[in-house]
C-alpha cells in the first residue's frame, strides 16, 4: 500500500511539474501561430533531386560564408522549374558541382547554363544535380534511381581529386548517398507530421523542444557536410598519400580500381547521350611547380579516351586563368602558421575554403561551355 501511494505522490509531483513547465513557457516561448522553423540543407528520398524541394533559405555552416540555397520542387538545385521548352543538360557531381558557398547563381551549372545559352542563342537548362561528398559511385546510384528517368539532351560528370579517396570505407560510412538518404528527412511521413503540428500548436512546451530537436538534427547535418578529410577519425593526410604522394602503394589498388570501374559503368548507362567528364583539380595543384602531382587527371584522362568521351581538365584552365586566392575561396594571410621547410610551404598562406570562387565557376563553366558548343549538342 505504502509503494502504490508513493507512485501516486511521484505522478502527481510530474503532472504538476510538467503544467508548471507548460505555464512558464507559455509566457517565455509561446508563439501558437509561429510555424515551423524553415527547413535547410537536407536530403529526399523522391523527386528527381536528392535535396529537399522547395528550398529558400541562407545557409550557415561556420567558419566558411553563408550562401543561399535555393531547390526547385523536383529538389534540384535550380532557381528555376524544369522548363519544358529548354534544352536539358544534367550536372552530376559533388560539392563542385552542387556548388559549396556560393550563391545558386555563382555555380558552375548556373554559370554553364549562362555560358551556352550566350553561345547559341537557345533557352538552356543545366540540372544540378550535384551533392556534396557524392563519388561516382554515388552518381552512378543517383543515375539509375533518379536521373535516367529525366528527358535529357547531354551529361556533364564532374569528376575531383578526392574521389578515388572517397571509396575508402571510412569515407563512405560518412559520405556515400545510402547513407545521405537513410538521413533524408523528406518526405515527411503525415501521421507524424499531423502529430507534431498538434503539440506544437497546442503546447509552448513542447513547441520548444521540437524546435531544439530540429535544430539539432540540421546541426546533425551541417556536421556531416561540413566535415573535411583531417577531422574525419583514422584518416588525416591519407586522401594526399593515396591521390598525390604514394600513388602506386598497392593498399591503394582497389580504391582507384573502383574508381575507374564505376566511371566506365556510369558512363555506359548514360548510354548515347552526349557527355563530358570534367575534372575539378584541387587548389594545392594550382603553382606551376607544385609538388602534388596530377595522376588523378591523368587516369581519368585515359579512361575518357578509352571510352571515347569528351574530358576538359580544368587545372591549366584554371592555372592561366589566376592564382589560388583569384578562383578559389581563400585568401592570403601572413599570420597563418607557416614552415618554410614544408614542400607545400607556398600554400599554407593561402587560408579559407578549397572550393571554387563565383570568378572560377565562371572560368570552368567557359571553357565546358566552349567544348559543348563544338560538340553540338545544341542546335538552332
Amino acid at each position: 500500500m505504502k509503494l502504490v501511494r508513493q507512485l501516486l505522490i511521484m505522478g502527481v509531483v510530474t503532472v504538476l511539474m510538467l503544467l508548471a513547465s507548460e505555464g512558464i513557457a507559455r509566457v517565455v516561448f509561446w508563439r501558437n501561430t509561429a510555424p515551423p522553423p524553415p527547413q535547410g540543407f537536407g536530403y529526399s528520398r523522391v523527386g528527381y533531386g536528392d535535396l529537399i524541394p522547395y528550398l529558400d533559405v541562407v545557409e550557415h555552416i561556420r567558419p566558411n560564408p553563408p550562401y543561399w540555397l535555393r531547390t526547385n520542387s523536383l529538389g534540384l538545385r535550380n532557381v528555376e522549374e524544369f522548363r519544358g521548352e529548354a534544352w536539358q543538360l544534367m550536372a552530376l557531381g559533388d560539392s563542385f558541382i552542387y556548388g559549396f558557398y556560393v550563391h545558386n547563381l555563382d555555380t558552375f551549372p548556373a554559370r554553364l547554363e549562362e555560358v551556352l545559352e550566350e553561345k547559341t542563342e537557345q533557352i538552356i537548362q543545366v540540372l544540378n544535380a550535384g551533392i556534396p561528398g557524392y563519388t561516382v559511385a554515388d552518381m552512378l546510384s543517383y543515375w539509375r534511381d533518379k536521373g535516367s528517368k529525366l528527358t535529357l539532351y547531354g551529361v556533364i560528370i564532374g569528376v575531383y581529386t578526392n574521389d578515388v579517396f572517397g571509396y575508402h570505407p571510412r569515407m563512405r560510412e560518412y559520405f556515400s548517398r545510402e547513407a545521405f538518404l537513410k538521413a533524408a528527412t523528406y518526405p515527411p511521413d503525415p501521421q507524424q507530421q499531423t502529430l507534431l503540428a498538434t503539440l506544437r500548436d497546442n503546447s509552448a512546451l513542447m513547441g520548444w523542444l521540437l524546435s531544439l530537436r530540429e535544430e539539432y538534427q540540421q546541426q546533425q547535418i551541417r556536421d556531416t557536410i561540413n566535415r573535411i578529410t583531417p577531422y574525419v577519425p583514422g584518416l588525416e593526410g591519407l586522401y594526399e598519400q593515396m591521390t598525390f604522394f604514394d600513388v602506386d602503394n598497392s593498399e591503394y589498388r582497389s580504391y582507384w580500381e573502383q574508381y575507374e570501374a564505376d566511371l566506365r559503368t556510369l558512363v555506359a548507362e548514360i548510354g548515347d547521350l552526349p557527355m563530358v567528364i570534367v575534372v575539378f583539380p584541387d587548389n594545392l595543384q594550382l603553382p606551376q611547380d607544385s609538388p602534388y602531382g596530377t595522376r588523378f587527371q591523368e587516369v581519368t584522362a585515359r579512361i575518357a579516351a578509352d571510352l571515347g568521351v569528351p574530358l576538359v581538365d580544368l587545372l591549366p584552365v584554371l592555372r592561366k586563368a589566376d592564382n589560388i586566392q583569384g578562383v578559389y575561396l581563400k585568401h592570403y594571410d601572413l599570420d597563418a602558421p607557416y614552415d618554410d621547410s614544408s614542400p607545400t610551404a607556398y600554400t599554407m598562406r593561402y587560408v579559407g575554403d578549397g572550393h571554387l570562387n563565383s570568378y572560377g565557376n565562371l572560368v570552368a563553366a567557359r571553357a565546358v561551355g566552349e567544348v559543348i558548343a563544338k560538340l553540338g549538342w545544341v542546335t538552332p
